[in-house]
C-alpha cells in the first residue's frame, strides 16, 4: 500500500512538473528584459533620423512655397523699375518645362548696351510660342545691374510676364504640407510613446509564432508575423506585428531573433495591447 502511495506520489510530482513545463514556469525572458522594471530605453537612430528628415520637409515646404512667390515678385518689381529693353533672338526650346500646358519655354540670348552677349530663358503662352521658331526676333527687358535677370516682352504689351503662383494659392498649400507633416511628426511621436511604454514596463510572456510573412516592393523589405501569447484562449483573434527592413537579410536577422525564442511584451495597463518583441529593432530599443 505504501509502495502505491510512493507511486502515486511521484506521478504527481511528475504531472505537476509537467505541468509547470507546458505552462512555461521554467521559462526565463532575454537578459535585456529581465532587468528592473522601468526598463532603461532610448530613441532608435532610425527614428532620430526620421524626425529630423520631417521635420526639415515641413519647415521647406512651409518656408520654401510662400518665399519662391516672393522671390518671383521682387523680380518682376526690379524688371518693371528699372529694367532697359534689347533685341534678342529665340535660339531654342528649353525640356525641363515640357510638364506644363499652358506654357512653353524659350532659350534666347540678346545683347545689352555694353556689347555683351547673354543668355536666358523665360516661359511664354502657347498662342504667343506658335508665332515664334529657332531665330524668331523678341523683345526682351534685363535688369542692367543683373543682366541675366531677363523676360521677354509680349508685342503690343507695355507690362512684363513673370510667371509665378500667388500668395492665395501657395499660402494655403504650404499651411496644408505644415499640417500634414505636424500630423506625421505626432504619430511617430505617438507610436514612440507607446512602444517606449511597452518596454520599459511590458509584461515579458512567452509567445507562439504562428505565421510569418514576408513581403517586398520596389526595394523594400518587411514581414508580418502571426502570433499568440501563452495564455490566449483558442478563440482568441490571431495577434499581428509588422517589421520593416532596408535589406533583406537584415530582415532575417529580425526574423531568426523573433521565432528563436518567441517573446511578446504586454501593457500592463491594457492586456490587449501587446508587441512580439525583436531584438534591436523599433524606433524604440532598449539600452
Amino acid at each position: 500500500m505504501a509502495g502505491r502511495f510512493s507511486c502515486y506520489n511521484q506521478i504527481a510530482i511528475v504531472s505537476s512538473n509537467c505541468g509547470k513545463f507546458l505552462l512555461g514556469a521554467d521559462w526565463r525572458p532575454p537578459v535585456e528584459l529581465a532587468q528592473p522594471i522601468p526598463r532603461a530605453v532610448k530613441k532608435s537612430p532610425f527614428y532620430v533620423a526620421m524626425l529630423r528628415m520631417q521635420m526639415l520637409i515641413c519647415f521647406g515646404v512651409a518656408i520654401g512655397m510662400p518665399g519662391t512667390t516672393a522671390y518671383a515678385k521682387w523680380q518682376a518689381y526690379l524688371l518693371q523699375t528699372r529694367g532697359l529693353s534689347a533685341e534678342g533672338h529665340v535660339i531654342g526650346v528649353l525640356d525641363h518645362t515640357k510638364r506644363r500646358q499652358a506654357l512653353h519655354s524659350l532659350s534666347y540670348e540678346f545683347q545689352i548696351a555694353s556689347g555683351k552677349v547673354v543668355q536666358g530663358w523665360d516661359d511664354v503662352g502657347r498662342n504667343y510660342f506658335d508665332q515664334l521658331s529657332t531665330g524668331s526676333l523678341v523683345e526682351i527687358i534685363y535688369d542692367p545691374q543683373k543682366p541675366e535677370r531677363s523676360v521677354i516682352r509680349y508685342p503690343g504689351k507695355e507690362e512684363i510676364f513673370v510667371v509665378y503662383r500667388s500668395f492665395e494659392f501657395t499660402l494655403p498649400i504650404a499651411i496644408g504640407a505644415l499640417a500634414v507633416y505636424g500630423a506625421t511628426v505626432w504619430l511617430w511621436r505617438r507610436q514612440y510613446t507607446r512602444e517606449a511604454r511597452l518596454l520599459r514596463n511590458g509584461e515579458a510572456v512567452p509567445a507562439i509564432v504562428a505565421n510569418v510573412r514576408r513581403r517586398s516592393f520596389n526595394g523594400s523589405y518587411w514581414i508580418i508575423f502571426d502570433y499568440r501569447l501563452r495564455d490566449d484562449g483558442p478563440n482568441h483573434p490571431v495577434r499581428k506585428y509588422r517589421i520593416g527592413s532596408r535589406t533583406a537579410s537584415e530582415l532575417e536577422d529580425y526574423v531568426r531573433s523573433a521565432t528563436d525564442q518567441p517573446v511578446a511584451l504586454v501593457d500592463p495597463l491594457d492586456h490587449s495591447r501587446s508587441q512580439l518583441y525583436v531584438r534591436g529593432y523599433g524606433i524604440a530599443t532598449l539600452i
